[in-house]
């Protein structure tokens, strides 16, 4: 005859057996898998720029990468950021030890040489890679943004106000650039112009023919006149200060759309026809509210609430 009663006993004991087992598969951390890292690379362009030495930090200046910039301004290694970065990121491009980084001019139509500027672009969070197509373009436009975006108080920095840094920078100088994609456009990497033979199509092209324009009127506009990386450098100083200086903002729309002409497929000749400036003011980007705050302005709704997106 069966004993119920130790039946019953052996199957309790192992029934907590299983459990105890199903609770140390989710309770052992050691166990866990680490975080998947995002990869992605990035274009570094004024035309090309190449032999640059680039950083990529987090939002509190810890160096997650270094790398360099081959012939086409590409990163030339697979850029990896874990899961539980802080965002946003910023990257830097600078001249390397030699002195020897050089970027196609195309107002100068030549190879010159980076000198002192620092090119710099700006991830607002890990949402922003797949945009983009896990390309990320450092530009005169995104070095400009994240000028601005570095020259807010520590406690504004955020996801928010790096896109909103993006959008304003855009909206001051060439504002069909946000058309169909926002912000994502200027992340996105342009087309880069190598020689005076690029060929240019797309959104990317259209943001190419726009670095174009900036390289044109830095060397027509001025005088002395500039090279688009000294250029580069006067325009994020302005964007910090709110405004860019008017006349230069339409002459680069006008040099925009005549290069447009000249190297552009007719998706950017059409798209570039009926372009304008933004008119040269450049508004300070909201961070979404304060930290500690009860649903203010740009608020989670809960008591205590961060107000933005860290």
């Amino acid at each position: 005859m069966i004993n119920s009663k130790k039946m019953r006993l052996t199957m309790f004991a192992a029934s907590m057996v299983a459990a105890g087992a199903l609770t140390g598969c989710f309770n052992d951390k050691s166990s866990d898998p680490s975080p998947a890292a995002t990869s992605f690379s990035s274009t570094a362009s004024l035309g090309a720029l190449f032999g640059a030495v680039c950083t990529v930090k987090d939002n509190v200046g810890a160096t997650l990468q270094t790398y360099n910039t081959t012939q086409t301004g590409k990163s030339d290694v697979a850029l990896n950021v874990a899961a539980n970065a802080t965002y946003p990121l910023i990257i830097s491009c600078a001249n390397n030890s030699a002195n020897s980084a050089t970027y196609y001019d195309e107002g100068a139509d030549a190879d010159l040489n980076l000198g002192t500027t620092v090119l710099k672009s700006i991830i607002p969070n890990a949402a922003s890679l797949p945009q983009v197509g896990n390309d990320v373009a450092v530009t005169t436009l995104t070095s400009m943004a994240a000028a601005l975006y570095e020259s807010l108080p520590a406690n504004e920095r955020n996801s928010t106000s790096a896109i909103g840094s993006l959008e304003n920078v855009a909206k001051a100088l060439y504002p069909s650039l946000l058309d169909n994609g926002g912000y994502a456009n200027l992340l996105q990497a342009p087309t880069t112009v190598v020689d005076s033979s690029a060929v240019l199509s797309g959104k990317a092209g259209q943001y190419a023919a726009v670095l174009a324009g900036l390289a044109k009127v830095a060397k027509d506009n001025y005088t002395p006149s500039k090279t688009a990386a000294e250029l580069a450098s006067l325009l994020g100083t302005q964007a910090v200060g709110g405004s860019l200086d008017a006349a230069v903002t339409n002459n680069i729309v006008a040099q925009t759309k005549a290069y447009a002409q000249t190297n552009g497929d007719q998706g950017v000749k059409d798209d570039t026809a009926n372009d304008s400036s933004g008119g040269g003011t450049v508004d300070k980007p909201s961070s979404g509210g304060t930290t500690g705050g009860t649903g203010g302005t740009g608020g989670t709704g809960g008591t205590g609430g961060s107000g933005g997106q860290p």
